[in-house]
């Protein structure tokens, strides 16, 4: 379910869930742009925090609109986000056990289509059950990103 469904289907304004999300201004770009090598990824994209599961893991992700998955790293993905996802230690895990491989322009990543209650924000003010998401494994060349995976935010 897509980040602008979900609220509605919560009844929430978009005016609630900006203040969850960051963005770097274009004024910041340049100026970092001359050193992307020591730039964390934030600054150029669209973040914010959800939960996953039930007690609630904390995530950082990116929101995008070219997406169509959500997707979390795992903790079988060695070295791959700061703060990976733990299937055991929640008691909504769902897997499908399919596995589903996602291709971006600069490469891809690959992992388990799995099932999960999904929250909006640090502590998941709004939150929906049984939300479709991908467990990734293999995170590709998304490894150095420093964020935890990325959600849908679009219709």
């Amino acid at each position: 379910m897509a980040l602008c469904r979900l609220i509605c289907t919560l009844g929430l304004a978009w005016a609630q869930i900006r203040v969850h999300l960051k963005h770097a201004p274009a004024s910041e770009w340049s100026s970092n742009l001359t050193n992307t090598q020591n730039v964390p990824l934030t600054q150029f994209l669209y973040t914010g925090w959800m939960t996953l599961g039930t007690p609630p893991q904390t995530f950082q992700l990116i929101f995008d609109t070219g997406s169509s998955w959500l997707w979390v790293t795992s903790y079988v993905c060695s070295g791959c986000s700061p703060h990976p996802f733990y299937p055991a230690r929640s008691s909504t895990y769902q897997s499908s056990g399919r596995i589903k491989h996602l291709q971006y322009g600069q490469g891809g990543c690959s992992g388990v289509v799995s099932y999960e209650r999904v929250g909006i924000g640090r502590v998941g003010e709004a939150q929906v059950s049984g939300q479709a998401f991908i467990l990734v494994e293999d995170k590709g060349n998304f490894g150095g990103a420093g964020i935890d995976g990325l959600m849908v935010a679009s219709k």
